[in-house]
């Protein structure tokens, strides 16, 4: 599948760059109606296919009939949390590689520390300005650093 690469434009505004066929895929899973729709419509508006959710329960059914590339997730939400969604997600082969944003008020040391080790790569406390959600977006979705290949000389 083809990405899309949101970069920061000469402005300092975050643009999403076509470097495929297919848009970024992005599931939104908020239980806040107005953070939902808010990042959701500033994703869009950058060019990113997103899907949101209100639930976790509702979340996974939702990626079972889409092929999201990055998942934005509160933590605190009524029934199931972010944390079990995220650690049912990992559970699940199809989901176990997707890299996922934690977006939450929950934004002590300690929910950042238990966001990552549940299997979260980010943490970001909300409010989260636009930018720099497209720029936790555009980490999410960077290909890994290459790694030089090892040498036999020592020095």
């Amino acid at each position: 599948m083809g990405r899309r690469r949101i970069t920061k434009g000469a402005a300092g505004r975050a643009t999403l760059m076509k470097a495929g066929e297919h848009t970024n895929a992005i599931h939104d899973d908020d239980d806040d109606d107005d953070t939902r729709e808010t990042c959701a419509a500033a994703l869009t508006a950058l060019g990113a296919d997103v899907r949101t959710a209100r639930s976790a329960a509702t979340g996974l059914g939702v990626l079972g009939q889409f092929s999201a590339q990055v998942i934005l997730c509160d933590l605190a939400m009524p029934g199931e949390d972010g944390y079990a969604f995220i650690l049912a997600l990992r559970r699940d082969t199809s989901g176990a590689n997707i890299p996922a944003a934690a977006v939450s008020a929950l934004a002590s040391a300690e929910d950042r520390r238990r966001a990552l080790e549940s299997g979260f790569q980010l943490h970001l406390a909300k409010p989260v300005a636009a930018t720099r959600l497209a720029g936790a977006v555009a980490t999410l979705v960077a290909p890994p650093p290459a790694v030089p290949p090892a040498t036999d000389d020592p020095g």
